[in-house]
């Protein structure tokens, strides 16, 4: 069986995505710890694809916009 990373994988290339990344990074307030992974979709597609995966493999997820007003533990 694939995994969701595999498939991840095999939706966006490997600069779309982030492994074990600060969230610090990605928010205003410049805190958080590392996220397992970061996928950074460009089109509307990719967004449908990942959450339609997640969801089929029951993965939990967060989508981020500008990262306002968030904190993440």
């Amino acid at each position: 069986m694939k995994t969701f990373l595999d498939a991840v994988r095999a939706l966006l290339p490997e600069k779309q995505l982030l492994f074990n990344e600060p969230m610090a990074r990605h928010t205003t307030f410049h805190v958080g710890g590392p996220a397992d992974i970061v996928a950074l979709p460009r089109s509307e597609e990719e967004v449908v694809s990942l959450l339609k995966l997640a969801e089929e493999l029951g993965v939990p997820r967060v989508v981020l916009g500008n990262g306002s007003n968030v904190i993440v533990r």
